[in-house]
């Protein structure tokens, strides 16, 4: 399962920070070597990787930018989790 978990964002020093994490699992044998090259492209910081599994995460500035990488990742394989937590965005002035 290739999954998209949360949609955040931070408001750190006047301007705003977009986070999307994912979590990869039950992942059949090569998916991991597959994945991580591709996740490490994109920008990813991978925070735990094993033989069936990887989580990780992406930070961006701006909002399109995190739509491009989650588009991408879609034509991937990845899909919204059950359970994932999303932003509701902020009205930008």
């Amino acid at each position: 399962m290739r999954q998209f978990t949360s949609l955040s964002y931070d408001d750190e020093k006047g301007s705003w920070l977009y986070r999307l994490e994912i979590y990869c699992y039950r992942l059949k044998d090569g998916e991991v070597d597959q994945l991580v090259p591709l996740l490490e492209e994109k920008g990813f910081i991978l925070s735990s990787i094993d033989g069936d599994s990887l989580r990780g995460e992406i930070v961006k500035e701006q909002f399109p930018d995190i739509v491009k990488v989650r588009k991408e990742l879609s034509n991937e394989g990845f899909s919204w989790s059950r359970d994932a937590k999303r932003i509701k965005l902020p009205v930008e002035e």
